[in-house]
Formats: structure tokens, C-alpha cells, sequence
């Protein structure tokens, strides 16, 4: 998941056009912009850790799911207390900061990316019980109500 910049400064980079000063630029402008995205609180690490990286895969294909870290270790193949350690370690956020993370980064790019979606519609498609749930969560990560980020899009 990229911004929208990101995705732009990317597809400036491979349009053909052979100017090394403007090129330079844009690779400085996409660092930058990485920097930035890494540093964000919306920024969500992937573990590379073997087991870790299945548990993360299974949760970013269905965020809607309340995923339990017992259910996902069995899945896996370790236990909950391995595949906690794991998942601190590899991306120094607990299990349940990284899933609340992913929930609120979807969030952000329909967000960006759908003009007229509600935040009722986006808290019952994330799975949130309510949408005051979602938009305390969505505080919680990003500082901002979702109805707040909407408007400084």
C-alpha cells in the first residue's frame, strides 16, 4: 500500500523520459516518501520470519475477521506465546497494534481512494461491532476521527 505520490513519483520514474536531473529527483522524492510512510503511524511492517509472515498473510486476507493469536499459531504451526514473541520482534508492535494497524491502514486507503464511502459502510465492512468501535480505533492510530481525515484528504 502506497500513497498516492508514491504511486505517482513511481510511474514518473518509468515513463520514458531519459532527463537524469528530473530522474534524480523523483528517486529522491520516492525515498523521501518511503521514509515518511515507514515513520507513519499507518505504516504496517510485515514480519519475514516463516510462521510469522503466514500468521500476517492470513489476517491482511481477511481483515473483517476477529483474529485470535491462539487460532492463528495452530494455524501456523508454533504457539501463541512464540508467535507473539515473533511478531514483536519482527515488527515491534504487538499482534493485536499490527491487526488494529491493518484495519485502520484498509481503512485509509478506501478513505483516499472511495470518495463517498461512509464510515458506517467502512466500519461494518472492516468488521468494527460499531462505528463509534471504529472510530476510537481509528483515533487510536491515527489521531484523527475517520469523518476528521476525510476531510483533510
Amino acid at each position: 500500500r502506497v500513497s498516492r505520490l508514491l504511486r505517482e513519483t513511481i510511474l514518473a520514474l518509468f515513463d520514458g523520459r531519459t532527463d537524469p536531473d528530473r530522474t534524480g529527483l523523483l528517486v529522491r522524492l520516492a525515498v523521501l516518501e518511503l521514509h515518511h510512510a515507514e515513520d507513519s503511524t499507518t505504516f504496517i511492517p510485515l514480519p519475514h520470519e516463516p510462521r510469522c509472515r503466514r500468521a500476517a498473510d492470513i489476517v491482511l486476507a481477511d481483515l473483517t475477521a476477529s483474529h485470535e493469536i491462539e487460532a492463528l499459531a495452530r494455524a501456523v504451526g508454533t504457539s501463541a506465546r512464540t508467535l507473539s514473541r515473533l511478531f514483536s520482534s519482527e515488527t515491534q508492535l504487538s499482534f493485536k497494534s499490527w491487526c488494529q494497524r491493518a484495519r485502520i491502514a484498509a481503512a485509509i486507503e478506501r478513505l483516499s481512494m472511495e470518495a463517498n464511502v461512509s464510515v458506517k459502510q467502512l466500519a461494518a465492512d472492516l468488521g468494527y461491532a460499531s462505528v463509534p468501535a471504529f472510530s476510537h480505533a481509528f483515533r487510536q492510530v491515527t489521531g484523527k476521527t475517520p469523518t476528521e481525515f476525510s476531510e483533510t484528504k
